[in-house]
């Protein structure tokens, strides 16, 4: 199957060409994870249009069908509602995101970490942003544009997902794992209702779908955190600078506010 794609000057795919149609996606590339606001077809009248939250929340045909996402812990679509909250489809995956099961007829991209923005394309492939990941090879079809790390032995395959660790980790930007679980720890000197009740409460974020790291956490080792990130800004900077450095720039930028190397989580 031919396919044909097109990019802006930062790298977020604009167009696709594949089975005789063509779609072109109007992009917000202002948040961390660039978001695709509207579908059009090739004359530019629109198909759909996305709504966000805290990630994508909902999606308007052009008929006014309007539907609801609803997501596991990895983010993962597992339901879509309509306006009167009937199930219309029901999505299940395997163990690296391999799509066991669709029930239903809406044909929309966002499954397997759909709320971070990963489509999933007519082929089967992941569109990750940076790289396209094939859930029945379980690995990226290119090399990872940053190089391994020797404290993480796992990082040196740069086609691996996720290091090899899909329950634990997502990879929406397709260039480094991100967690994908809180811990809720019990304090022997916290109420036992107080701590039941944030736990209760922190069920339900992840049953909606709406656990989200924070914008800037608080760092464990600063020093570390610093010098990580000025490193990888430096490896980014010498693959990128010369030869495409607005990308280099907008991949730096994402980089630097999603990445914590302590791994240190909160609520928002």
């Amino acid at each position: 199957m031919q396919r044909f794609l097109s990019f802006d000057s930062i790298h977020d795919r604009i167009e696709l060409a594949q089975r005789g149609q063509v779609t072109l996606y109007a992009i917000d590339d202002a948040p961390e994870l660039s978001r695709v606001l509207m579908e059009l077809n090739g004359e530019g009248n629109v198909k759909a249009r996305y709504i966000y939250g805290l990630g994508l929340i909902g999606r308007e045909d052009a008929d006014g069908t309007y539907l609801s996402y609803h997501y596991d812990l990895r983010g993962s679509t597992t339901l879509l509602t309509d306006e009167r909250n009937q199930v219309t489809d029901r999505y299940t995956y395997g163990l690296y995101g391999e799509l066991e099961q669709h029930e239903g007829l809406t044909q929309q991209p966002f499954a397997y970490n759909g709320r971070d923005g990963v489509m999933t394309d007519a082929n089967g492939l992941y569109y990750m942003r940076a790289r396209y990941y094939d859930p029945k090879l379980k690995r990226f079809l290119n090399r990872d544009v940053i190089r391994g790390e020797i404290q993480d032995g796992q990082t040196f395959n740069r086609y691996a997902y996720v290091n090899g660790n899909p329950v634990s980790y997502i990879d929406p930007l397709g260039l480094m794992k991100c967690e994908t679980e809180i811990t809720l720890k019990y304090d022997s000197e916290m109420p036992k209702r107080e701590f039941e009740k944030k736990a209760s409460k922190l069920k339900e974020l992840c049953d909606q779908g709406l656990l989200y790291k924070a914008q800037n956490p608080v760092s464990r080792e600063p020093a570390v955190t610093r010098q990580y990130r000025q490193d990888m800004i430096k490896r980014i900077w010498n693959q990128y600078g010369q030869n495409n450095p607005e990308f280099g720039k907008k991949l730096i930028d994402r980089v630097t506010k999603r990445m914590q190397p302590d791994h240190v989580w909160e609520l928002q």
